[in-house]
């Protein structure tokens, strides 16, 4: 059985500008009767159209009648197509024209198409030139009154006035003079205390801080009288304070202790409370004495 072969020629035409007369619209697919430089012509299809115009056909060679095309049960190894590059709508060398007897009769014309969508608004138009001045209008109504204006600035001071009368004598305040004493009932973290409801009076107390250490360490305390109108007074009037520490031979013990004074003066009707802050060891704390001094009549 002999082997049918497929001979494919490539020809590639040189590329030649279309003309602009050209009538028919090239599409992949379109029927054409192709002439070449020996006035011969075959049956072909445009394969390609290219940016210029210009197409890529494919032909049946070397006869004109159908059964030649290379593809089916009478394919030959004699017979193939050419691909030709270049060639464009003519009747001249490697031109083309339409195969009428491959297309079919002009088709009714289709129905009108859908309206498309509305574009976009186009852009705004340039002022036009300003109108004449029109008739002068009746006077309006008159406008609300507006908000008043800021102060002006503060005018010269004026001359001195003469010297007024003396006033009466206003009662007698609570001086500084001592007027009685009484010892007073503070004690070290104990609730406040009022000293006295209508008159100042100078508070005092000397308190003692003792404590001990041995081999080493250190002992060390405060404490703080506060006095203000609170229920539990918070406002730091006075303070002492004993510090000591070191290191001792074994066996051996070192005792200290200091003895300060807090003192403050305190307005008619406040309370006063002392207040203890332990630093370091055990102290021992002990109010040695306290007084209050009334002041005033």
């Amino acid at each position: 059985m002999k082997q049918a072969i497929l001979v494919v020629f490539f020809v590639i035409a040189s590329i030649i500008t279309p003309s602009t007369a050209t009538a028919t619209t090239a599409v992949p697919g379109l029927p054409i009767i192709y002439h070449d430089a020996f006035g011969n012509t075959y049956p072909g299809w445009v394969t390609y159209v290219w940016f210029d115009g210009s197409t890529t056909v494919v032909v049946l060679t070397p006869g004109t009648v159908a059964f030649n095309f290379p593809f089916g049960p009478n394919s030959q190894s004699g017979f193939g197509v050419t691909f030709i590059s270049g060639s464009i709508e003519g009747t001249t060398s490697n031109r083309w024209e339409v195969n009428t007897a491959g297309t079919g009769p002009q088709g009714d014309t289709g129905p009108q198409g859908a309206t498309g969508s509305t574009g976009p608004s186009g852009a705004t138009g340039s002022t036009g030139p300003t109108g004449a001045t029109g008739s002068q209008g009746s006077t309006g109504a008159t406008g609300a009154t507006g908000p008043t204006g800021s102060t002006g600035p503060t005018g010269s001071a004026g001359a001195t006035g003469s010297t007024g009368s003396t006033g009466s004598t206003g009662p007698a305040g609570q001086g500084s003079f001592v007027s009685s004493t009484f010892t007073p009932t503070l004690t070290v973290g104990g609730a406040g205390v009022q000293l006295d409801a209508t008159h100042d009076v100078d508070y005092s107390a000397t308190i003692n801080i003792a404590g001990s250490i041995s081999v080493a360490g250190s002992t060390d305390a405060t404490v703080t009288l506060f006095c203000d109108t609170n229920a539990t007074p918070t406002t730091f009037a006075d303070a002492t304070r004993n510090g000591f520490g070191g290191t001792v031979l074994v066996g051996l013990a070192v005792n200290t202790q200091a003895t300060g004074t807090v003192r403050t003066r305190v307005p008619a009707g406040q309370k006063c409370r002392m207040v203890s802050t332990l630093t370091s060891g055990t102290p021992t704390i002990t109010i040695l004495g306290q007084v209050g001094r009334i002041l005033g009549p």
